[in-house]
């Protein structure tokens, strides 16, 4: 005579909803730290070519790496607008994050629902 335990049903969706959790979980892990990867090359980036560390690093993308490309160097800007062009270009950056911090906040609202 052979005795057979059987699981709870409950006990099978547990797991299940562990092992979901768990790789939800992975995933938030990784999207953050692609994500910082990203907000650091941008903000070291915009360090190189002399742009204000912090705004290109809090409002740091793909789309800000991808700006940074077409604004000029601080060794390539004339003396007298040198001073404007690194306000400008500094201003982009604080704009992109405000945009990404908002867009950020909206898709979490939204999604909550």
């Amino acid at each position: 005579m052979s005795v057979v335990f059987k699981c709870h049903p409950g006990f099978e969706s547990l797991t299940a909803r562990r092992i979901n959790l768990l790789e939800r979980t992975i995933m938030e892990i990784i999207s953050i730290i692609v994500m910082l990867a990203l907000a650091g090359l941008s903000g070291w980036y915009a360090t190189k070519k002399g742009y204000n560390f912090w705004p290109w690093f809090l409002g740091g993308s793909l789309i800000s790496i991808i700006i940074m490309l077409f604004l000029p160097n601080e060794n390539d800007m004339a003396e007298d607008k040198k001073a404007q062009l690194l306000n400008r270009g500094n201003t982009i950056g604080w704009c992109l994050f405000v945009a990404l911090f908002t867009w950020g906040f909206v898709q979490g609202f939204l999604g909550s629902k």
